[in-house]
C-alpha cells in the first residue's frame, strides 16, 4: 500500500515521500494498526529509502544519457 501511495504521490507531483510523511498517512489506516509498530515502521522506512534511491539513481541515469 504505501509503495502504491509513493508512487501515485511521486507521478502526480515529481517529488519523494518522506517516512514520515508516510508514517502520518497511514496512522489511521486499519491495516497498518495491526501491524507490530516495529515492524510497520520498519516497512514505511524501507518504502522510503527505496524512492529516495530511485530519485538518486533516475537523476544519474539521465546525467549520463544527456552526456553522450
Amino acid at each position: 500500500m504505501a509503495n502504491i501511495y509513493g508512487r501515485q504521490i511521486y507521478l502526480k507531483t515529481h517529488k519523494i515521500i518522506g517516512k514520515f510523511d508516510l508514517d502520518k498517512e497511514y496512522k489511521s489506516n486499519q491495516h497498518y494498526q495491526v501491524m507490530y509498530s516495529q515492524a510497520a515502521q520498519q516497512i514505511l522506512r524501507s518504502v522510503a529509502e527505496s524512492f529516495k534511491s530511485f530519485k538518486q539513481l533516475s537523476k544519474k541515469y539521465k546525467l549520463r544519457k544527456h552526456d553522450t
